[in-house]
């Protein structure tokens, strides 16, 4: 005989493991997104550090240009946008080591600091003298040109490290939307199945119930609630041998 309680019994246990997926689909969920938002700090200081080496580059052309301008003409006016650079200049260097205290990066950050600092007095040693020969000149050039190279191998690197964390961010995306996917397709098989199950253990039995009160009510007293044909054990006795 069937326990009362098996229906119940497999109800709750389809309720429980429906649960238990969707618990693990958003587990895994939220974990992709935290791991998302952990990758989103350090794309974020590439991006600090890309705006501070831009400010720098044009802090430095700013230099250059004015001194050159003023030693070439003699006008004040192309002071004006030197002096604005030295003054801007230690802020924005100090803003980009602070983006990158640790590392290779922060190395190249010092060195470039020391070029920078060793161009700035060149210049203003060579606008206090009003010095326009072709050796400075050339002194000139050569120190400019170290401190744009050092400037483009920073901004390389840290090219590079946004394309690294891009992809990585991309990976965990694509990874939240298997996942989410995945979860989503057992959830559906699971609630097919619950249903098959619901229609088979509760509709089908029902439906039967309903036409036999309808048939009762018809007066058609020998009708009968059929019920699912189960099979019958076997029997363990032996049939009888007829005596003689």
């Amino acid at each position: 005989m069937r326990r009362p309680w098996g229906l119940r019994f497999r109800v709750l246990a389809a309720a429980g493991t429906i649960a238990v997926v969707a618990a693990v689909t958003f587990g895994l969920l939220l974990n992709a997104l935290l791991a998302q938002n952990r990758a989103a700090a350090p794309a974020r200081a590439v991006t600090e550090a890309r705006n501070a080496i831009g400010d720098v580059q044009r802090l430095s052309q700013d230099l250059e240009t004015g001194a050159r301008g003023y030693l070439l003409t003699q006008e004040e006016t192309f002071l004006d946008p030197y002096d604005a650079a030295r003054r801007e200049l230690p802020a924005v260097l100090r803003r980009l080591a602070a983006v990158r205290a640790t590392g290779a990066q922060r190395r190249r950050i010092d060195q470039l600091r020391g070029q920078l600092d060793a161009y700035t007095a060149f210049l203003a040693d060579v606008v206090a003298r009003g010095d326009n020969s072709a050796p400075t000149a050339v002194d000139g050039r050569q120190r400019f040109d170290a401190v744009r190279k050092s400037l483009a191998d920073l901004d390389a690197a840290e090219r590079e490290e946004l394309l690294r964390r891009r992809a990585q961010s991309a990976d965990l995306r694509e990874r939240s939307i298997i996942t989410a996917s995945i979860g989503f397709a057992v959830l559906l098989g699971l609630i097919g199945l619950i249903s098959y199950g619901a229609v088979r253990a509760v509709v089908i039995p029902v439906g039967r119930l309903q036409r036999f009160a309808r048939a009762l009510g018809a007066r058609r007293y020998g009708a009968r609630c059929r019920s699912p044909a189960r099979p019958r054990p076997s029997s363990s006795r032996r049939p009888s041998t007829p005596r003689p």
